[in-house]
């Protein structure tokens, strides 16, 4: 917090937002770094698991699902509360027209991911945005974010040294796409 506290001590009217709005997707990408090694080891340990107990595959898939599920709720909520608090905090005109998510487990990665999207007005400039993230360590995948039609921001993050920006809305979809099919938990 010591570091949103300075952010916004630089920042003055639409831009405060812009600069809480960098503060969260950072958080996220420092919080990346650690989760993709913690991540790695901990795939290691369930397929270790797995192969010990012999457990069958269709039934540890929907335990999974359902966990999953059940996580992206707690974590969304948590967001949302966290989104609304930081505006009202700093005292900013804000309204959220729709805030929704998606979770599934992904194979690919062996995480419980949300793709989170969210369309807000703050100082009455609209605002969609979505991220996908890991509903457990908050670490980010990808980033979209466009205001107006135009697109203001599009980071797909499949490893921190992979980092890369995207043009457009399809080619943040199609990455979201390969690493989960959505249609889990859902609001």
């Amino acid at each position: 917090m010591k570091q949103l506290a300075a952010l916004l001590s630089f920042a003055h009217g639409p831009r405060r937002v812009e600069f809480i709005e960098m503060f969260y997707t950072m958080r996220c990408l420092d919080v990346t770094a650690m989760a993709f090694r913690l991540s790695a080891i901990a795939t290691a340990v369930a397929v270790l698991v797995t192969a010990a107990t012999g457990a069958k595959a269709t039934t540890q898939s929907t335990d999974l699902k359902t966990t999953c599920a059940a996580r992206a709720l707690a974590q969304f909520e948590e967001l949302e509360r966290e989104y609304g608090e930081v505006l009202q905090r700093i005292n900013v005109p804000f309204e959220i027209k729709s805030s929704s998510y998606q979770a599934a487990y992904s194979g690919k990665i062996g995480r419980c991911l949300m793709l989170v999207r969210r369309t807000a007005s703050v100082y009455r400039k609209w605002r969609d945005t979505s991220y996908l993230i890991d509903a457990d360590t908050r670490r980010m995948y990808a980033l979209y974010v466009e205001t107006g039609g135009k697109v203001e921001s599009c980071t797909l993050i499949p490893s921190v040294e992979a980092t890369r920006t995207c043009k457009d809305r399809l080619e943040f979809d199609a990455f979201v796409r390969d690493y989960v099919e959505l249609g889990g938990g859902r609001r």
